[in-house]
């Protein structure tokens, strides 16, 4: 009833339409996606089997400590907790 008389307004007067009423909720604030990345390393920091004098992690030989880790989990704070304790 309201969109019926919306689109006679419009043609009775011939007014050009509005672009700001789009009739369509903003869903801009709803839809965004939080997921995030956490990289970490599943092995332990210890000296290099192939190079005796450096430091590497056992799962993916990377040399520097606080570098980022060689597996990727993907979190999402907004997801649903479905385990339960009962």
């Amino acid at each position: 009833m309201v969109f019926r008389k919306m689109w006679e307004e419009r043609h009775v007067r011939k007014e050009p339409w509005d672009p700001n009423c789009t009739l369509k909720p903003d869903m801009s604030k709803t839809l965004r996606s939080r997921q995030y990345k956490i990289y970490y390393h599943t092995g332990i920091y210890e000296k290099s089997k192939f190079d005796d004098e450096e430091f590497a992690w056992s799962c993916c030989q990377q040399s520097s400590k606080e570098g980022g880790g060689c597996n990727i989990k993907i979190y999402d704070p907004e997801r649903m907790n479905l385990a339960s304790f009962n």
